[in-house]
């Protein structure tokens, strides 16, 4: 993806703060430029490893495009709707088991695409090159969290009505 979009930075948030240094250790095992968050000393490095805790949404604020980690192996993937809420188009590997009751109004209303590890860099191009398309996903995914929201007030209400009955 750098040789068509020099400029993309690839945030990498591991879920859990013992995942940091791991993840530290393969980028430089791999050769590539990455900063630390932690360290807040991004100079225009190509990737910046998230290794901070509750930063996440700002993270997503800030991004075109999320992939959701956890879901190319049976590990049961982690929320999409953090990246939903803010208008982004979201990527998953097919083991959310963890979502089960998310993903298919997401896949279905077109705010999120399912990925494996041989078409995610395509998909990402493909993102990248069609920012309607970008956009468009975001949208139907924001659309998604907007119609599931009030999950409180709904519960209260179905409670008060059996009490009431």
């Amino acid at each position: 993806m750098r040789k068509s979009y020099p400029d993309a930075l690839l945030i990498i948030a591991p879920r859990h703060p013992e995942q940091f240094d791991k993840v530290a250790e393969q980028l430089t095992a791999q050769g590539m430029n990455f900063s630390r968050r932690s360290k807040g000393e991004h100079q225009g490095e190509a990737v910046l490893l998230a290794d901070t805790l509750g930063e996440l949404t700002m993270l997503y604020g800030a991004a075109d495009v999320a992939f959701i980690g956890g879901s190319l192996i049976e590990r049961g993937g982690h929320n999409p709707l953090e990246a939903c809420a803010h208008g982004i188009p979201v990527l998953s590997g097919q083991h959310t088991f963890n979502f089960d009751h998310v993903y298919p109004a997401l896949i279905n209303e077109g705010g999120a695409l399912w990925v494996d590890e041989h078409n995610l860099v395509d998909t990402l191009n493909s993102l990248f090159s069609e920012p309607q398309k970008r956009a468009d996903m975001g949208a139907s995914g924001l659309k998604v969290v907007q119609q599931n929201q009030g999950a409180i007030n709904k519960t209260l209400a179905l409670i008060e009505e059996q009490i009431n009955a």
